[in-house]
C-alpha cells in the first residue's frame, strides 16, 4: 500500500492537528492489517504514521502471512519542499535498513523520497533482500517523468525485484491542491529490463505479477558482475560489504 495509506497525504499541509493521527505500532492500523494478513495468508507492508513516545516517524510495518508483526522500517531521508512539509511531521528513521524474512521471500523497505538514494538498495541486497517495496506519495509535477526509469535502474543496479507503489488522484489540500498523485505502481524484474506489472494513473487497483524470486535473482546475479568490477583506486567505493573479487589487481 502507498505511503501513510490510511488517510490523506497530510504533509501537503502544515497543521499540528495532524499529530493526533499518529499511533503506536500496536495501534488500530497495524492490528487491523495483522487480522487481514492472517485471514488471507498474505504478507502485507503497511505504511503508517507512527508515534513512539514523543517521537513521530513515517513508518512501514511488515506483517507476515500468519499475522505476525515482523518489524518496521522508518523513512530515512525526509524531504522538505512545496507540498512536502515532511520535516514538520517526521523524524529521520533510526532503525537502519532491516531485511524481513517473510513466509515467501526476504523483503526490504524504502519509503518514497528514499528511492533517490541508490546506496540503500545495494545495502539491502547485501543483507539478503530479494524484493524492495517502496511505498510512495509523489505527484506528477515532481517525479512522473523519471518514475519508471528510476524503478528500472534501481532494480538493475541491485539485482533484485523493485516494487514502486504510489497514490492516485487529487486530494485538494495544501500546496498540492492543484496537482495529482499519478499512481503508475510498478513491479520491475531484477534485470531492470522489464516492467512486469503496471498500474493506471488514476484508479485504485491491485497490481500483481507472478514471479520466481529465487531463480530470477540468481540469473540476474550471474549475468552481471558490476559490484566486483568497482575500482577503489578511482575513488569508487562500495557502500555495502564488498563481495570477494574475481581477481586481484597487480
Amino acid at each position: 500500500m502507498q505511503e501513510v495509506f490510511s488517510g490523506p497525504f497530510f504533509p501537503a499541509l502544515v497543521d499540528e492537528s495532524w499529530f493526533q493521527f499518529a499511533e503506536p505500532d500496536d495501534g488500530q492500523t497495524v492490528t487491523r492489517v495483522q487480522e487481514l494478513a492472517r485471514k488471507h495468508n498474505m504478507v502485507i507492508v503497511a505504511p503508517f504514521y507512527e508515534r513512539d513516545g514523543g517521537r513521530l516517524f513515517n513508518t512501514a510495518a511488515v506483517i507476515d502471512a500468519d499475522g505476525t508483526f515482523l518489524g518496521k522500517y522508518r523513512k530515512s531521508q525526509i524531504p522538505l519542499g512545496d507540498g512536502f512539509n515532511e520535516k514538520y511531521y517526521f523524524r529521520p528513521g533510526d532503525l537502519g535498513l532491516p531485511v524481513f524474512d517473510t513466509a515467501f521471500c526476504k523483503v526490504g523497505i524504502y519509503v518514497c523520497y528514499d528511492r533517490h538514494f541508490p546506496a540503500g538498495f545495494r545495502i539491502l541486497k547485501e543483507r539478503g533482500a530479494q524484493v524492495v517495496f517502496v511505498p510512495s506519495a509523489t505527484v506528477a509535477s515532481t517525479s512522473q517523468k523519471i518514475w519508471e526509469h528510476e524503478a528500472m535502474i534501481r532494480a538493475y543496479d541491485a539485482h533484485l525485484f523493485v516494487v514502486f507503489i504510489n497514490r492516485v488522484g487529487q486530494e485538494g489540500i495544501g500546496d498540492l491542491r492543484d496537482t495529482r498523485f499519478y499512481g503508475t505502481s510498478l513491479i520491475v524484474d531484477p534485470n531492470g529490463w522489464g516492467i512486469l506489472a503496471k498500474g493506471s494513473e488514476d484508479k485504485d487497483e491491485v497490481v500483481s505479477a507472478k514471479v520466481n524470486v529465487y531463480r530470477s535473482i540468481l540469473n540476474a546475479d550471474s549475468r552481471y558482475q558490476t559490484w566486483r568490477d568497482e575500482r577503489e583506486d578511482l575513488g569508487i567505493t562500495q557502500v555495502a560489504q564488498r563481495r570477494r573479487p574475481l581477481y586481484k589487481s597487480p
